[in-house]
């Protein structure tokens, strides 16, 4: 535990054998984590009012073990039901945040400032809250977790005092083995969060243990992850969703996996240069609503089931709308103007078993170049502002060395 501590290095550690919380961190300032491998309780790290946090080239994993089932860890004892828990000891959440009220004398500093890099963060029910913090999670492996990778949903008020918006980015992160890699779930709605999520590769191909076997249903339930997701509707933040490449195993609820979905009408949302990738039916498309502030342009989508009769007829209803002339005072073009139902030609996308999947493009690709020129507000506080012409679309630009997490 480390409670006040200011200006303190953590290098070189491994942490285990800790109960409910593995790591608490009350009212710190200036705490770095490097090389350290936390082995995690019920929560791996507890942090209150922490400013200056920084997690580099570390670890926090759970205790779920490869054979438990998605409902093993799950309360299940709510008042007024029959059932039990079969069991509570394994690790409900990496990292677990909380901050004091007005009301509390303890209401500042409040979470803000990390940096969480280059770390491995896996094997649990849940993974990290992040809402309200600014911070950057960035080159970080996120796999095998039953639920929810990421909670991007504002946790708790910010300081009424503070009056700048709480900016999240998230770049260059492997996302893989989660049933839900973005998650919403805060009820906190004073607080408006802006967050930039760019350049990573959600492989949502791994299977899940979702349904144990019972004396009625012998065989096991396996399930395979989604984009993004919520618990209970609540409002998602203004996202800016840019050259991103996601691959989905099961069918989507739409062609852009919801990434312009659940929309509030102060929340700005834009959404360019992804790539979304079906290997089960291309679903339709759920236009953006310019109305809720919400655009996006130099999208791929495909899957090896469309043929060219879906492909041309993916956009044809939106373009012709109302709407699609609405879309045009919000991004001059109109909202996807350039995107495309067409096959981006990975590499090798690894459709056999044991094949290697490499997620770059080819070089006889047709995504190559044909991007949108992303500037101002597109781009993140930490992308470089200037642009060599049209970008590929995606998380690896051609010519460069794919990213390492």
């Amino acid at each position: 535990r480390m409670a006040e501590a200011r200006h303190v290095r953590i290098q070189d550690l491994v942490i285990r054998g800790g109960g409910y919380q593995t790591v608490r961190m009350d009212q710190c300032v200036d705490v770095e984590f490097d090389h350290v491998v936390v082995w995690c309780g019920t929560y791996g790290m507890t942090v209150h009012g922490t400013n200056g946090l920084t997690f580099l080239n570390s670890a926090l994993y759970g205790n779920v073990a490869p054979w438990t089932f998605r409902g093993d860890g799950s309360k299940r004892d709510y008042p007024g039901r029959p059932h039990r828990n079969i069991s509570r000891l394994n690790t409900h959440a990496l990292l677990e945040i909380g901050t004091g009220l007005e009301s509390s004398v303890y209401a500042t500093p409040q979470n803000d400032n990390w940096e969480i890099a280059h770390s491995e963060f896996a094997e649990a029910h849940d993974g990290l809250y992040l809402g309200s913090i600014n911070v950057r999670f960035h080159h970080n492996l996120v796999e095998n977790f039953q639920d929810d990778g990421l909670y991007l949903s504002p946790m708790y008020l910010r300081h009424r005092l503070d009056k700048r918006d709480p900016v999240i980015e998230i770049d260059h992160n492997v996302f893989r083995g989660v049933l839900t890699a973005l998650a919403f779930g805060g009820t906190e709605t004073s607080t408006q969060d802006r967050i930039f999520i760019h350049h990573n590769l959600f492989d949502l191909r791994m299977p899940i243990n979702t349904g144990r076997p019972t004396a009625k249903s012998p065989e096991a339930r396996f399930s395979t992850g989604k984009l993004m997701g919520d618990h209970g509707s609540p409002p998602w933040p203004a996202m800016t969703i840019t050259q991103n490449t996601v691959v989905a195993e099961e069918a989507s609820r739409d062609v852009a996996m919801s990434a312009y979905g659940a929309n509030g009408a102060k929340n700005r949302r834009r959404v360019f240069n992804n790539i979304f990738v079906h290997l089960a039916r291309l679903p339709g498309l759920v236009p953006p609503d310019p109305a809720l502030d919400v655009a996006g342009d130099g999208n791929w989508y495909w899957s090896p089931e469309m043929d060219a009769a879906k492909a041309d007829a993916l956009f044809a209803r939106f373009r012709g709308s109302p709407q699609f002339t609405a879309s045009q005072t919000l991004y001059e073009p109109g909202s996807e103007t350039r995107s495309k139902a067409a096959d981006p030609q990975f590499v090798e996308l690894g459709r056999e078993a044991n094949r290697v999947r490499d997620y770059r493009l080819s070089p006889q690709s047709p995504a190559r170049g044909s991007g949108i020129v992303l500037t101002g507000d597109l781009k993140s506080p930490t992308e470089s502002p200037e642009s060599n012409g049209a970008p590929d679309v995606g998380a690896f630009p051609s010519g460069e060395p794919p990213f390492r997490v």
